[in-house]
């Protein structure tokens, strides 16, 4: 859950705009003032949000890190803007929490399920898809490839996926392939849907 910066912390000439709500991680990366681009971010739709993001930054998302510094630099925000804008408006640490659940690990939220019984390969492939620069990379390329319409259509049909994880096992685990080998083609310079 999130906290206002300034209940916890007086620094002075340190600012945010009422309602900017960040959580401890994104408070230590060091945000002092909101850039403009970040409250617009903030306050559209996680769709657009995330279509503007990846606008500007994409050839850093397909890159195997994700440059905070420098996606900072273009945004002309601080590093930890970029933190609080993935983890918040834009969803991606929550987002996985079903797959996180069925794996037996700790969700968002502190809670965790039961170890399923698959094999470790299986796991290891499902786990690929709760880290948040993965799924940065999944809905990245669905924007690069078809804009808008695309980037709501792989979140959607993601969300909808993991929200039964046992059921659509076979299809995690083919989306976790796929995204290995988006990934490898994005770094290539070709990608296809």
């Amino acid at each position: 859950m999130g906290f206002f910066i300034s209940e916890l912390v007086d620094v002075e000439g340190a600012s945010l705009p009422d309602g900017i709500a960040v959580d401890d991680a994104a408070a230590y990366f060091g945000i002092t003032e909101s850039a403009e681009i970040i409250v617009r971010l903030n306050q559209t739709d996680r769709f657009n949000g995330l279509g503007e993001f990846f606008s500007l930054t994409i050839d850093l998302v397909l890159q195997s890190e994700f440059d905070f510094e420098e996606a900072a630099n273009r945004l002309g925000c601080e590093g930890g803007e970029i933190y609080y804008l993935l983890s918040g408006p834009f969803n991606l640490i929550s987002i996985s929490d079903p797959l996180r659940y069925y794996l037996g690990q700790e969700t968002s939220e502190g809670e965790s399920g039961p170890s399923p019984n698959i094999p470790e390969h299986e796991k290891v492939a499902i786990e690929n898809l709760t880290d948040i620069f993965s799924l940065l990379r999944l809905f990245g390329i669905g924007h690069l490839i078809g804009g808008l319409p695309l980037l709501v259509h792989y979140i959607t049909i993601f969300e909808s996926l993991i929200s039964n994880p046992e059921a659509n096992k076979d299809v995690i685990l083919n989306l976790s392939a796929e995204l290995e080998q988006a990934t490898e083609q994005a770094k290539s310079g070709t990608v296809t849907p």
